[in-house]
């Protein structure tokens, strides 16, 4: 409440927002472990905009579990552990997700560290070691998360950076999201999650900068949206123009999200049809003159800029340094 009540007054920018929903969920998680009593070391890692700490009002928790044991017997205690942090977590009215893991739904909800390794170094597509970037321990054993953190960090981070076809992967995989989850295709213009010039474009853009320079470059490793775009720019490995143009995206689109959300706490992932609704929108977000209008149009130059952005930079070639502009 004490978050809402800050974010409705305006005294919270979105970094600020996501940051104080996440303390608050990193509690929840806390005390989720704590009554699920494991009796075999047991953590939770923060994935997604959880481990990031970038929650919006109605976020999904997005975890993963690991244990440290041996043998069907650990898995299944385990397991049993993980079950009932996830019960816990719901009981306290948020909304955990495990299906980042391994094998997604179908696998097992908690793995050792030794297991995680086997299927990362077999199994995983791209895409999981992309999630590994924001990877964070949040609850139960924290030597255990810390060593999951480490471990993580060497395959989110490649030492040579990106190949030309993990380049290629990475962009057919936001074009296929974009494509299979907004429907119908016009809807793209006002989608701000998965649409054009998005929130996922921004991600999408960071996590690909990322991924090319943080192994050469610790000093840019991080799990949050804006503080990378701040360390990739003062390293000159982000142009300026582009780091503006993200920056400014999620920052617009973060707000115009927890807007959309504060009051229903339902996840919202594209600006209203309605006039009626669209011109609320923009008086809540402060606009008063032509409101609808000057939101209208300030959205679409932002979400514009933005995918000029992210396109420019996967057609850079890899490994190249970058100029000011």
């Amino acid at each position: 409440v004490g978050v809402i009540a800050r974010h409705a007054a305006r005294e919270l920018d979105p970094r600020q927002t996501g940051a104080a929903i996440a303390e608050v969920a990193d509690q929840v998680l806390r005390d989720a472990v704590e009554a699920a009593r494991p009796d075999l070391p047991f953590a939770v890692i923060g994935m997604g905009k959880l481990g990031a700490a970038e929650l919006n009002f109605a976020s999904d928790l997005d975890v993963m579990f690991v244990y440290e044991g041996e043998g069907p017997g650990d898995l299944t205690r385990a397991g049993a552990t993980a079950e009932r942090v996830l019960q816990h977590v719901r009981d306290a009215g948020w909304e955990p997700d495990a299906a980042l893991r391994p094998e997604g739904r179908s696998g097992p909800l908690a793995r050792s560290i030794a297991g995680y390794l086997e299927y990362w170094s077999r199994y995983a597509e791209p895409w999981e070691f992309q999630s590994l970037l924001r990877a964070r321990a949040v609850a139960g054993d924290p030597s255990l998360g810390r060593r999951f953190e480490l471990n993580a960090a060497d395959l989110a981070y490649p030492p040579d950076g990106l190949t030309v076809d993990r380049i290629a992967e990475m962009r057919h995989m936001r074009e296929r999201i974009e494509r299979e989850r907004v429907k119908p295709p016009e809807a793209a213009k006002f989608h701000f999650k998965l649409g054009i010039g998005s929130l996922a474009d921004v991600q999408f853009a960071v996590e690909l900068s990322l991924m090319r320079h943080g192994g050469a470059h610790p000093e840019v490793r991080t799990r949050q949206t804006l503080d990378a775009i701040e360390r990739l720019a003062a390293a000159r490995l982000l142009p300026d123009a582009a780091a503006r143009a993200l920056g400014e995206a999620f920052v617009f689109l973060s707000d115009v999200k927890n807007a959309l959300e504060v009051d229903r706490r339902l996840h919202v992932e594209a600006v209203p049809v309605s006039p009626e609704e669209q011109t609320s929108l923009a008086r809540r977000l402060g606009y008063e003159e032509y409101p609808r209008q000057s939101f209208i149009d300030e959205y679409l130059r932002i979400t514009r800029r933005c995918r000029r952005a992210m396109e420019r930079l996967f057609l850079e070639e890899p490994g190249a340094g970058v100029g000011p502009g």
